[in-house]
């Protein structure tokens, strides 16, 4: 079977097909929800197969507005969690286009060394480009805090 032939989980069979319109939808309700005109998103299939988001992120820390580029690869296998995925949000990886500042430690190394963003324990139900893209902004919300009071708000 040739790669052009393969069949990945937005086009296997129906239920890929909802599930692809469903993250579809996750990221137009996001984009609502945040309510940003500059927050833009970018919806490809590479030519490997994998579908990609990429992603233009505004945040404000107070300083003035940054942009946060990012890049949202989901695996084949989408949602479906592979064993060693068990902890850092399954099927989803939110790889920084943007350089990641000093001092942002919610990452981690993908088996192929990239730098990954922790997206946290993220179920197969919660899998989505939604719960995904909150995790972001949580991340870079606690780098920011941490940045300006020297605390990490999310340390217990």
């Amino acid at each position: 079977m040739e790669d052009k032939d393969k069949k990945y989980w937005y086009n296997a069979n129906v239920q890929g097909e909802a599930l692809y319109q469903f993250e579809l939808q996750c990221l137009e309700n996001f984009r609502k929800k945040f309510k940003n005109p500059d927050f833009k998103y970018t919806v490809q299939i590479r030519s490997d197969g994998k579908l990609e988001v990429i992603i233009a992120l505004p945040f404000n820390p107070g300083t003035g507005w940054e942009i946060w580029k990012l890049q949202m690869l989901y695996d084949d296998n989408h949602p479906t969690r592979n064993r060693e995925d068990t902890v850092f949000g399954g099927s989803i990886k939110v790889y920084p286009i943007s350089p990641i500042p000093t001092g942002f430690h919610h990452t981690f190394r993908d088996s192929t060394g990239r730098v990954v963003v922790d997206l946290g324990h993220l179920s197969r139900e919660e899998c989505n480009a939604y719960a995904a893209l909150e995790n972001v902004i949580r991340w870079i919300t606690v780098y920011y805090v941490w940045k300006k009071t020297g605390k990490d708000i999310d340390e217990n």
